[in-house]
């Protein structure tokens, strides 16, 4: 039988408290403590050991404008350490700058730990008060920092299997490399907090060169290489705006609700990409074809020309040199125009445009639906079985033509892509009304074709120049 008693702080919090004994379930555990299932979790692991002084004050504001204000929006509940040091002292804090509205669940030794109606403060060696912020406790029945972890992800793993999980790491050392090892192998993304040292800053070099070199780099230490090569890691710089930290956990969480839709925009990403490769390849065939029959007329012109002045004498090297580049330049653009026929570049091209503004379309269309169910409160199966309908259905279409006959180059950027001026600032997976359809979607493509429009006005431009100046 689980006990729960109630503990006061100092500061007139109260918080949940229960010591399960080794082996209790998860399931157990959250419902002697009355937590429901929450709409998402947060992770918070690392510690505070070594920061720079200097950053303390973006340290809090990240906790509290950042991810407690995230978590109070999203109904996310967080679980960390539990004690009244480091990372976990300011997630308590950030959590009690917003009213304390989220659940702060913390995991520790119960043999390392003092708190009121428990063990006094400074009575443990090498211990730790639990932090007066958080609403509820669970004190694992063992006596050594980190023996901790696996009640810790046990709770983890029974909310996750039905809601989105995010893992956040700020600083760290040992201990939190294997707490980010156990995120990783349960497929949770990570958010590494750059310029935090340690741990956080030793990963964060290593996704960037891989991230450069496009391959995984070469590390003695077997725990790092697994998370480097298997993580799906985001960087956070420290220093960035805290707008973003918010952007960035709702990205997360929607991904993980919404896998059609995710699906969705790598089709398109996958298709957009190999559309503007394509374009790229028939363009510069028709420029290289172009400028070969400019450059065979002028040849012509030009011997015609030398000719005429006696300049170059019949029969000589440099006169059958000109007729046999006369002759060889035709031969080489029917050669090109074959290869344009036969490869149809422009076909493929068009192909793969049409493609992935359908796929586009059918994104915004769920986006717009997903938000009318919402304010029917209704459920939304039949809009994600729409999109994934609508996504084989063109995905099919496409591979029944001469697309299928080339290996699609995969896409490694972003996903959502990058997008043009409205939709640049948006996440591509949250719901929109109606009036951010209009603006977002709307938005891009004039975006999109006033860019274009500019620039065929410049290539006008160059052109009437060249004209007027021959």
């Amino acid at each position: 039988m689980i006990k729960k008693k109630e503990i006061k702080f100092p500061n007139g919090n109260r918080a949940q408290l229960v010591r399960p004994a080794a082996g209790t379930p998860a399931a157990d555990i959250l419902k002697k403590l009355g937590i429901e299932q929450p709409e998402a979790l947060i992770m918070i692991i690392g510690g505070a050991d070594n920061v720079d002084e200097s950053l303390n004050l973006l340290l809090v504001q990240l906790f509290s404008r950042g991810i407690a204000r995230t978590a109070a929006e999203t109904g996310a509940m967080i679980i960390d350490g539990g004690t009244k040091a480091g990372v976990m002292e300011l997630m308590g804090l950030g959590v009690a700058d917003r009213g304390g509205r989220s659940i702060l669940l913390g995991v520790a030794p119960a043999g390392r730990v003092t708190y009121p109606r428990g063990p006094k403060e400074g009575s443990i060696p090498d211990g730790a008060p639990l932090d007066p912020n958080h609403s509820h406790f669970v004190l694992a029945d063992c006596d050594k920092w980190g023996c901790e972890d696996t009640v810790m992800f046990e709770l983890a793993q029974a909310l996750a299997q039905r809601t989105p999980v995010v893992t956040i790491l700020v600083n760290g050392g040992e201990h939190s490399k294997n707490e980010v090892l156990k995120s990783i192998r349960q497929g949770w993304p990570l958010i590494i907090i750059e310029k935090t040292g340690r741990l956080a800053d030793e990963i964060a070099a290593f996704w960037k060169e891989k991230v450069e070199t496009k391959k995984d780099p070469c590390i003695e230490d077997p725990v790092m290489a697994e998370i480097i090569a298997d993580g799906n890691i985001q960087l956070f710089p420290l220093d960035c705006p805290l707008e973003k930290m918010d952007t960035l956990i709702h990205d997360h969480f929607a991904r993980a609700i919404n896998p059609t839709l995710e699906l969705a925009w790598e089709r398109f990403a996958l298709y957009d990409a190999n559309a503007m490769q394509q374009q790229k390849s028939f363009k510069k065939l028709q420029n290289v074809i172009i400028g070969l029959g400019v450059f065979a007329t002028a040849l012509v012109v030009t011997q015609a020309q030398l000719n005429i002045w006696n300049l170059i004498p019949a029969g000589s090297i440099l006169n059958q040199s000109f007729r046999y580049v006369i002759i060889l330049i035709p031969i080489t653009i029917s050669v090109l125009v074959a290869a344009a026929n036969r490869f149809k570049a422009d076909s493929k091209w068009v192909l793969l445009r049409a493609s992935a503004e359908a796929i586009k379309r059918e994104i915004f269309r769920y986006r717009v639906l997903q938000k009318i169910k919402e304010n029917e409160e209704t459920e939304k199966p039949s809009c994600e079985a729409r999109l994934a309908e609508k996504l084989k259905f063109i995905s099919q279409k496409l591979m029944q033509t001469e697309v299928n006959l080339d290996a699609l180059s995969p896409y490694e950027g972003p996903i959502p892509p990058e997008m043009y001026g409205a939709a640049a600032e948006d996440d591509g997976f949250g719901s929109l009304t109606p009036e951010d359809y209009i603006t977002i979607r709307l938005g891009d493509q004039l975006s999109y074709y006033q860019h274009k429009t500019n620039d065929l006005k410049k290539e006008l431009k160059r052109w009437q120049w060249l004209i007027y100046i021959f």
